[in-house]
């Protein structure tokens, strides 16, 4: 899987930071909180309830968001990250299957927002390149869904 991707020439301190910085947020999204047959507060701009994931996930995102344009270079910026990720782990790792599933998130909604779509609609709509409705109808992949999208949310606000 090495040789598929483009390799990144740079410093030892470069890919120190890089790695550094997927840590953390490998760090971050690992250390949710993983109850999905419960309720969570849901946010997505603006106004928090305490909901389900499976009905969360229903929901466009709420709120100011960058232009597509500026959506769609932050996306291959982040993409780009990912794809550095893959390469670091071996296949069918956590590591490597997060990346993976984000990579494939990101694509979904960059793909959204090359036709047309605006930012809100592509971050719940680039859903469906990763879940499928039935996963989405269960609790634990709305869970990590909820989550899934709220890291886009994050990315692509104003």
């Amino acid at each position: 899987m090495k040789n598929s991707f483009s390799k990144r020439h740079g410093g030892s301190l470069f890919q120190g930071l890089l790695m550094f910085v997927m840590t953390v947020v490998f760090a971050g999204v690992l250390s949710t909180d993983a109850t999905a047959q419960s309720s969570f507060t849901a946010t997505g701009g603006g106004q928090a309830a305490n909901i389900s994931a499976v009905r969360a996930i229903q929901l466009q995102p709420q709120g100011q968001y960058v232009i597509p344009a500026v959506a769609i270079e932050r996306l291959k910026t982040a993409m780009a990250e990912y794809k550095n990720a893959m390469e670091q782990h071996v296949p069918g790792t956590p590591a490597y299957d997060n990346a993976f599933r984000m990579y494939k998130y990101y694509m979904g909604i960059m793909e959204m927002l090359e036709v047309g779509k605006g930012t809100p609609e592509s971050i719940q709509l680039g859903l469906s390149a990763v879940y499928s409705d039935q996963e989405l109808k269960n609790s634990v992949f709305a869970q990590k869904a909820v989550e899934d999208r709220n890291v886009a949310i994050a990315l692509l606000k104003v």
